[in-house]
C-alpha cells in the first residue's frame, strides 16, 4: 500500500512533504506540526485507516494532490468525470470515493480522526483548491470554502 501510494501519487506529483504516520519520527518537517497527544502511531494498526490518519501532509502538498487529481495527472479525465458525477437517486450530491457536492459547484470531503478535523474543497470552474485542518472549532471548518469563495467572487 505505502509503496503504491508513494510511486503513483507522491512521487509523480512531487509531494515532498507528505508521508505516512509511521515516518513522523524520521522527518522533522512532520514532527514539528503533528502531536502524539491526539493520535499515536501503532505498528499493529499500520495501514488500517488507508489514508484517514495514516497519511501526513502539508497544505502545499494537498494543493498538488487536489490539482493532480482534477487535472488528469493521477486518473484520466473520464475517471474524474465519473468520480464527480452525482449518481444519487435523491440528488444528494454524493459522488465517488467519499466526495460530496459543495458550495458553488465545488466538490470535497470532510473528515476527522482523534481531535483533528479537516476539509478539502476543489472548484475547477474557478480554479480554486482549499484545504484546512484544525484541532479547534470543528463546526466552523465546514464554512471555510463558503467564506473564501464569497470573498474571492464578491470582494
Amino acid at each position: 500500500y505505502k509503496e503504491f501510494i508513494r510511486e503513483n501519487i507522491f512521487t509523480p506529483l512531487n509531494m515532498e512533504h507528505t508521508g505516512f504516520i509511521s515516518e513522523v519520527d524520521e522527518n522533522d518537517f512532520f514532527s514539528a506540526s503533528l502531536t502524539y497527544d491526539t493520535f499515536e502511531y501503532n505498528d499493529e494498526a499500520d495501514g488500517v485507516a488507508k489514508g484517514a490518519g495514516d497519511i501526513v501532509s502539508t497544505a502545499p502538498d494537498m494543493d498538488k494532490w487536489m490539482t493532480g487529481l482534477s487535472s488528469g495527472e493521477i486518473i484520466t479525465d473520464e475517471s474524474y468525470s465519473e468520480m464527480t458525477t452525482d449518481y444519487s437517486s435523491d440528488s444528494g450530491m454524493i459522488y465517488g470515493y467519499g466526495l460530496a457536492g459543495m458550495y458553488r459547484k465545488g466538490i470535497g470531503h470532510t473528515g476527522s480522526i482523534g481531535s483533528y478535523v479537516s476539509i478539502d474543497y476543489m472548484n475547477q470552474e474557478y480554479g480554486v483548491n482549499i484545504f484546512a485542518v484544525t484541532t479547534k472549532d470543528h463546526n466552523e471548518i465546514n464554512n471555510i470554502p463558503t467564506t473564501i469563495m464569497d470573498v474571492l467572487l464578491n470582494g
